[in-house]
């Protein structure tokens, strides 16, 4: 999991630049709303997104540990 948070963070920091460069760049002046009436920077959206991944990453990565972990330690090193 630690790529996931890695990942999470400098997403996180890379999508809240980019989102306030946006705003600055295409906004019109006085305009609260950026799209569809969410403000340029929604912490909800932000939260939102992160547990969507990190629920998607936990299950991808879920399968394969439980198969690993039913796999007897001798057989797999005879294996090589």
């Amino acid at each position: 999991m630690r790529p996931v948070v890695v990942g999470m963070v400098a997403g996180l920091a890379g999508g809240t630049a980019l989102s306030l460069v946006l705003h600055r760049t295409l906004a019109f002046p006085g305009s609260i709303d950026f799209l569809y009436g969410v403000s340029f920077y929604d912490p909800f959206t932000f939260f939102a997104i992160t547990v969507f991944l990190v629920t998607v990453s936990l299950t991808a990565s879920l399968g394969p540990a439980l198969k690993a972990v039913k796999v007897d330690p001798l057989v797999a090193l005879r294996y090589e």
